[in-house]
């Protein structure tokens, strides 16, 4: 009995994800950088708001609403983590770049080679 009910649960949660824990382990550090950055940010611009700030926190929160529904139809069709892998990846290279400019309008040097691969705006510190 206790075998089936492991089963049910384990069934139960792939509906929420399938795909690859490595890249959402990694989602979630970028999303909790990129929240830091934007505390920070907003700090140095004297633009902190709670109301901004909790807009921003649904719509992390809706990330990963997304990425169960890319789940389910990664399922549904059957595409062997192709949708859901592809579409935390989505969110995860969107994060990253967030992080960045984040730091370069904060003030902090940005190395070429990242603002190259990122697409980060050069003059990011004139906004």
């Amino acid at each position: 009995m206790e075998q089936i009910n492991n089963i049910e649960i384990e069934s139960f949660s792939s509906l929420f994800y399938t795909g690859s824990w490595t890249i959402i382990d990694i989602l979630i550090l970028l999303i909790a950088l990129d929240i830091l950055s934007g505390v920070i940010k907003a700090m140095r611009n004297h633009t902190l708001k709670s109301s901004i700030a909790n807009l921003g926190l649904a719509k992390k929160i809706s990330i990963f609403i997304v990425i169960i529904v890319a789940n389910i139809a990664d399922l549904f069709f059957k595409a062997d983590g192709v949708i859901v892998n592809g579409t935390v990846s989505f969110y995860l290279f969107g994060e990253a770049i967030s992080v960045v400019e984040n730091c370069a309008i904060i003030g902090v040097p940005i190395p070429d080679v990242l603002k190259k691969r990122l697409g980060v705006i050069e003059n990011q510190n004139e906004k």
